[in-house]
């Protein structure tokens, strides 16, 4: 039979306490993962908006804020994966390392992003619909 000592307990409890502390700071780290990311690529969304040329702005402004909340809806919803987003993220980088941007630019970037979420989403209905319709 297994004696129990007060101090075996006590060493016992403490290693659940700090496993169980270790594990929530885990779960906390991996749920703010998407948080980090999103705040990530916006700001960098946001620094590339600022780039577009003034006399231009007007309208390409709503038209890029609609492309980068959709890539980003797209991307939550796991219709676009991680390598699209680190594509897009690894283009908006090399245009804002640029001291200016042009429209032509803007609008390769915009016809680039679309481009993928638009394929991907087709895809999906392809899958979704095509084959319930044979």
């Amino acid at each position: 039979m297994i004696q129990w000592t007060d101090e075996r307990i006590t060493m016992s409890r403490k290693t659940i306490v700090i496993l169980v502390a270790v594990i929530i700071f885990l779960v906390l780290i991996y749920s703010m993962r998407g948080t980090i990311a999103e705040r990530r690529f916006k700001g960098k969304a946001d620094h590339l908006a600022e780039k577009i040329p003034e006399q231009h702005r007007e309208h390409y402004g709503s038209e890029f804020r609609y492309a980068m909340d959709k890539f980003w809806d797209s991307y939550e919803e796991g219709i676009v994966s991680e390598n699209d987003l680190m594509d897009v993220t690894d283009y908006m980088d090399d245009l804002n390392s640029r001291e200016k941007v042009s429209r032509k630019e803007i609008f390769d970037f915009l016809d680039y992003v679309t481009g993928i979420y638009t394929s991907e989403i087709k895809k999906k209905q392809e899958e979704e619909y095509g084959h319930g319709a044979g």
